[in-house]
């Protein structure tokens, strides 16, 4: 008896059997394809996902410690004292030594920092699913809110004001 066997070339027909279930797969593929439009956006930009990220926060926490902003990120602090260093040297973060713990960096945007985050932000909304047409706003609010409640962050401003 001989097995048939067929050539898979169209990535729609590869069946992905529990995987379609797994939240982890599922998850990783939204963030693959998510980094893969961002890095479309902001093609040539020399800014990566960490690094906005990096900025954002320390856009709304201004003299947020190094340290946790490493732990609200989930990045190892050995990587992030290079992202502070590559923000720094660019001139898009200022790092500051406290006088009560000589050991900490706070870290507070410069001017340029602040203007480079008011140039990308019009970006990064476009990279919105629903300004992509992929989700409606009810599932994109549902979809937010349930991964925060996963991950145990608190409601976004948007989402407070609507309560």
């Amino acid at each position: 008896m001989q097995l048939a066997m067929t050539r898979q070339d169209d990535q729609a027909n590869v069946e992905l059997g529990e995987l379609n279930d797994l939240l982890g797969f599922l998850v990783r593929i939204a963030q693959i394809q998510t980094f893969d439009q961002f890095f479309e956006a902001f093609d040539m930009q020399d800014l990566r996902p960490g690094e906005v990220s990096s900025l954002l926060v320390i856009g709304h926490n201004p003299c947020i410690r190094q340290g946790l902003l490493a732990q609200t990120l989930r990045i190892k602090p050995a990587q992030m004292s290079k992202l502070i260093r590559s923000l720094d040297k660019r001139r898009l973060v200022e790092r500051i030594i406290p006088e009560d713990d000589r050991r900490s960096v706070e870290l507070r945007l410069t001017r340029k920092g602040e203007s480079v985050l008011d140039h990308y932000r019009p970006m990064l909304n476009a990279l919105d699913p629903v300004q992509r047409g992929k989700l409606s706003e009810d599932e994109n609010r549902l979809l937010k809110s349930l991964l925060r409640k996963l991950v145990g962050l608190e409601p976004g401003r948007e989402e407070r004001k609507q309560d």
